[in-house]
């Protein structure tokens, strides 16, 4: 490939997604550049490319119809699977190098109907998203009020069915003071949403 790829590669249906990009981490590079490619996972052969202003230094989050990533140049996108046509992109006002989430119906990788979108951006921004119209369901800024912390850490999100409901815990970590000391979150979703078909 012509850029390096950094995250982990999404495999569904037969077909292979990655994330390519300069720069690293940290910063840009002088002249930045990314892109999510798709390949056919039995040959190698590219399906499609689709390029962004920054890296993509981030896995691929896939469902039955869409590929969802973030990139150094501060959005999260959403492509058609089948094409890498884009459906649209969300600004979450710093950049984001940590994977996406989806929460997912039936909790497998590649289908199923995708309830919602997990991302953070490396400024301390939290977002879950709708993951048909990327608008924002809810947001959460753990900088404000303190030192600002850096997320590099992808979310993870657990479901639990108790006596007063269903219950969504997201967890992520984030370092402070240039990684000298670091900190875990549990956030709870409270958004009123079924993930399963009753």
């Amino acid at each position: 490939t012509d850029l390096p790829i950094w995250g982990e590669a999404a495999l569904a249906g037969g077909r292979l997604y990655v994330g390519l990009g300069n720069g690293n981490f940290m910063e840009s590079d002088e002249k930045p550049a990314g892109a999510v490619q798709c390949y056919d996972a039995a040959n190698g052969e590219r399906i499609w490319r689709y390029d962004v202003a920054d890296g993509v230094h981030v896995r691929v989050a896939v469902d039955r119809d869409c590929v969802y990533f973030g990139s150094r140049d501060q959005n999260c996108y959403c492509l058609d699977r089948a094409n890498g046509k884009p459906l649209w992109k969300k600004d979450l006002g710093s950049p984001v190098v940590a994977s996406p989430v989806l929460l997912r119906i039936d909790g497998s990788p590649g289908c199923g109907c995708s309830v919602g979108l997990y991302v953070v951006a490396s400024e301390g921004q939290v977002y879950c998203l709708d993951p048909a119209t990327g608008e924002a369901e809810w947001t959460l800024d753990v900088g404000k009020g303190q030192k600002k912390p850096t997320l590099f850490s992808s979310p993870a999100v657990a479901v639990s069915r108790e006596a007063d409901g269903e219950h969504r815990r997201v967890y992520f970590g984030s370092g402070f003071n240039f990684f000298r000391r670091g900190a875990l979150y549990c956030v709870e979703d409270v958004t009123e949403r079924p993930i399963a078909a009753k």
